[in-house]
């Protein structure tokens, strides 16, 4: 073997490892960023089920004979709230993404969550003008709440309470 057939395959093989390792350590980089954006999804619906959960607890503690809404009145705030658990759960991974709307389905209700993930930003007002386009149509929206507007619509010590506390607990195990 000659020293330029030699020079070539060390020249060929330095190429050809260095691009391999390139392209190794680009994808590392790219699943440590994926994993650092679902990390920082994740914390942030722990901190907004803590707050809902807060706000529980202290209606809860008020013993209020009476809800803090009314049953069949649609809160905006909901909208708002959930907008802010779907944009953190688009940035979270297809399987725990898909189980964490689930849930969010049954805490806020169906209608609420469909909206919110059209939404834009937290100001919710293109589901308002979608929920006033229906109202002006005469086929206003079946906007029955989630468990968290049931809790919020009983009276403090109620079932209903509970059970949007354990959907939020749930919720921030995801």
């Amino acid at each position: 073997m000659d020293w330029i057939t030699l020079a070539a395959s060390a020249a060929i093989s330095t190429l050809v490892s260095g691009s391999i390792g390139l392209g190794i350590a680009s994808q590392t980089t790219v699943i440590q960023m994926r994993a650092q954006a679902r990390e920082e999804a994740r914390e942030v619906i722990v901190e907004e089920a803590r707050a809902l959960q807060l706000d529980l607890l202290d209606f809860q503690d008020s013993g209020s004979p009476h809800g803090k809404r009314e049953a069949n009145v649609f809160d905006a705030d909901d909208l708002s709230t959930a907008w802010r658990f779907v944009a953190a759960a688009r940035r979270l991974g297809w399987f725990r993404r898909r189980c964490t709307l689930a849930l969010l389905r049954r805490i806020f209700g169906r209608w609420v969550i469909e909206r919110a993930m059209l939404m834009k930003d937290e100001s919710g007002q293109s589901a308002f003008a979608a929920q006033f386009g229906a109202l002006l149509r005469g086929k206003a929206a079946n906007v029955e709440g989630g468990s968290l507007h049931d809790a919020f619509a009983s009276p403090s010590g109620s079932l209903a309470v509970k059970r949007a506390k354990r959907e939020l607990q749930i919720l921030e195990l995801l």
